[in-house]
């Protein structure tokens, strides 16, 4: 299986949070008051997948696929834990909405990548099985990031 350089998924990363973080609005110059309603409460997004797990048995590519869809929803758990607790700790406002915005970001960015690499299989049977892997890969990546990013300073 061929594998994605890292430096590719952080360069991809950081232009899909800048994309998100400093898109253009144009000003309204009507002297109408428009009432809008209330924003929604902001929240961590949470990851959600689509597909109902296979069972897990590493000797057929259905189990293989199985497998690894079972270590991307317990990994999606964590990351899910690891964002709520992030965002508690961010002050309101800017902070917890730029979290917000660079994690959806990394969703789209995970799966846009994962896609990339599954396409390497065509439509073989292994394609599905290279997306799964990805996603964990993605995801073990993003835990860790998540940890070393926003853990308290050490006492040095």
């Amino acid at each position: 299986m061929r594998r994605v350089p890292v430096i590719v998924l952080t360069a991809l990363l950081a232009y899909l949070v800048g994309a998100v973080s400093h898109g253009t609005t144009s000003p309204t110059t009507t002297s109408t008051v428009r009432h809008t309603p209330e924003a929604p409460a902001l929240v961590p997004p949470i990851l959600r997948e689509t597909f109902t797990p296979l069972s897990c048995q590493r000797s057929t590519t259905l189990g293989m696929e199985g497998c690894a869809e079972h270590q991307v929803l317990y990994l999606d758990v964590l990351i899910n834990q690891q964002r709520r607790a992030i965002f508690r700790t961010l002050a309101p406002g800017t902070a917890r909405r730029d979290f917000v915005a660079a994690e959806t970001s990394w969703q789209r960015s995970r799966r846009l990548a994962c896609v990339s690499v599954a396409d390497e299989y065509g439509a073989g049977s292994f394609t599905p099985v290279a997306f799964a892997d990805c996603l964990v890969t993605l995801n073990r990546a993003h835990l860790t990031s998540l940890r070393a990013l926003y853990s308290p300073p050490s006492e040095g």
